[in-house]
């Protein structure tokens, strides 16, 4: 959800140079199931083997383990640090320029995060694809998050190609609904927010919105998403998009393999969307589909 604020509004995201990039909104990114499943497995495997890199710890590429989960051209961006903060991973991404480049490419259409915790180390893998021609569903993506004391706050990504703004963008969890209301981003192409009260036990959470023409869009699309206490996985059943449209200190955070700086080529763009661009933890390939 912070990845699609980033790209709606990115002159509205606090603490990185808004001269380093142009303010123009770039479309939301969908959830992908099999990009979430890869940035999971690596964050994983990085803290589970107290390690830093692109590479897995048992040396396959980037590109050998992202096309066990995806086939098509892919990106991807790493970040640890010794506190657990969602929003200093975007912040030490947007002032990084090959970080930046990931998260505001014009062509990706899906994205997967990851995260893991290990002796109070924290990695965050961001995962991004694109699939020829898929389609953008009017909710790409929707979470909740916990905040200070027991609040949470949900949150929803909303796209319109037309760019008419949504009638209505709500949450459904337990008996309860819950409107929310406009964040971040240009008509038809928004982040929408509420915050509540924890519920007292897990319950089923799924976001709808109505548009402009009165279309509603549900999202998961089956399934739900599971919130409060008690919960011990995040969602019940599928959360694929339907078929047709998918293809200096120890405190110092990290957002490269020994932050620094690297050698990055780039080949030119081509219709078969080759190319390697390796800078800074960030990975961005281009395979021939």
């Amino acid at each position: 959800m912070l990845t699609n604020q980033a790209r709606q509004d990115p002159h509205a995201w606090p603490g990185w140079d808004t001269s380093k990039a142009s303010g123009e909104p770039r479309r939301a990114l969908g959830g992908l199931s099999e990009l979430f499943e890869a940035a999971r497995f690596h964050a994983e495997d990085m803290a589970e083997n107290r390690f830093f890199a692109h590479e897995s710890s048992d040396g396959t590429s980037f590109s050998g383990r992202i096309s066990r989960y995806f086939e098509g051209p892919a990106g991807e961006n790493i970040y640890t640090a010794s506190f657990e903060d969602p929003y200093s991973a975007m912040n030490g991404w947007m002032n990084s320029e090959g970080h930046r480049r990931n998260i505001l490419e014009h062509d990706w259409t899906w994205l997967g995060t990851g995260h893991s915790v290990t002796a109070g180390q924290t990695f965050y893998v961001q995962d991004f694809g694109a699939t020829n021609g898929a389609r953008v569903p009017p909710i790409p993506a929707a979470s909740w998050n916990r905040i200070e004391g027991d609040r949470i706050e949900l949150e929803a990504s909303y796209y319109d190609a037309t760019r008419q703004r949504p009638r209505r963008v709500w949450a459904a969890i337990g008996a309860d609904e819950i409107d929310l209301v406009h964040l971040v981003g240009p008509a038809g192409n928004q982040t929408y927010r509420a915050e509540i009260a924890s519920p007292s036990a897990c319950h089923a959470l799924v976001f709808f919105a109505d548009s402009g023409d009165g279309e509603r869009t549900r999202y998961p699309s089956t399934g739900s998403l599971l919130a409060g206490k008690g919960c011990t996985q995040e969602f019940e059943g599928d959360r694929r998009p339907p078929a047709e449209d998918r293809p200096g200190g120890e405190d110092r955070p990290v957002i490269d393999a020994e932050d620094v700086i690297g050698c990055r080529c780039v080949a030119p763009r081509t219709r078969s969307w080759i190319g390697l661009l390796l800078a800074a933890g960030v990975l961005f390939l281009r395979r021939r589909r």
